[in-house]
C-alpha cells in the first residue's frame, strides 16, 4: 500500500525520469536526491513492491547476456498522474533536527574549545561538500539537458546553503574563540 511520504514521492520521481533497475535507482538516490533526500536502501524495495500492488509502477526482467537479469521498474500512468499531483501540491514545511545546534544550545555549559571543535569538525564536512556541489554543477553544465534548470536548482540550494552555513560557522567559531579567550 502507497505510504504518503518524501521517500515514496522521491522514487516516483526517479522513475518519473525513465526506467529503471534497483541498482540505477541507488544510483539516482546516492548521486543525486540523497543529497537533501535521505533514504536508506532497506526502503527502496519495500516502496517498489508496494508502487506494484498499487498499480503505480510494473516490473519487467530485462534479460542481459552473460549477466544475471535485470528487474526493471516504470511508472504507470497511475504513477505519473500520482507523482504529478503531488509535484503540484504546496510544500509541507518541516523542522529538522541538528545535533551540532542542540548541542551549540547547551555549550554555555562546557569549556569552548568542545564548541569549536565540533564546528570544526563540521566545517570540513562543509567544505568537502562544497566541492562535490561544484563538481555537479559543472557536470550538468556539460551536459546541457532540457532538465537543466530544475536539477540545477538543487545544486545552487546546495552551495548557497553551505556557502551560508560555512560562513556562519566561521563567525561562531569566532566568538567561541573569543569565549576561550575569557575562560583562560
Amino acid at each position: 500500500m502507497f505510504k504518503e511520504n518524501s521517500n515514496s514521492y522521491g522514487l516516483l520521481g526517479i522513475l518519473g525520469l525513465g526506467a529503471r533497475s534497483g541498482y540505477d535507482i541507488k544510483k539516482w538516490i546516492e548521486e543525486g536526491i540523497g543529497y537533501f533526500q535521505k533514504m536508506s536502501y532497506g526502503q527502496l524495495y519495500p516502496i517498489l513492491n508496494s508502487f506494484i500492488e498499487d498499480g503505480l509502477a510494473t516490473v519487467s526482467i530485462e534479460k542481459t547476456p552473460g549477466r544475471p537479469d535485470r528487474k526493471v521498474y516504470s511508472l504507470t500512468e497511475k504513477g505519473t498522474e500520482k507523482l504529478d499531483s503531488w509535484l503540484m501540491e504546496p510544500v509541507n514545511y518541516s523542522l529538522n533536527t541538528n545535533e551540532l545546534l542542540l548541542k551549540l544550545f547547551f555549550c554555555d555549559r562546557i569549556q569552548a574549545e568542545y564548541g569549536i571543535n565540533h564546528l570544526l569538525e563540521y566545517k570540513g564536512f562543509l567544505e568537502k561538500r562544497l566541492k562535490e556541489f561544484y563538481h555537479i554543477e559543472r557536470l550538468f553544465h556539460e551536459k546541457g539537458n532540457d532538465y537543466l534548470t530544475c536539477r540545477l536548482s538543487t545544486v545552487r540550494y546546495g552551495i548557497a546553503a553551505n556557502e551560508g552555513h560555512l560562513k556562519w560557522c566561521e563567525s561562531t567559531i569566532q566568538e567561541l574563540e573569543r569565549k576561550k579567550n575569557i575562560e583562560k
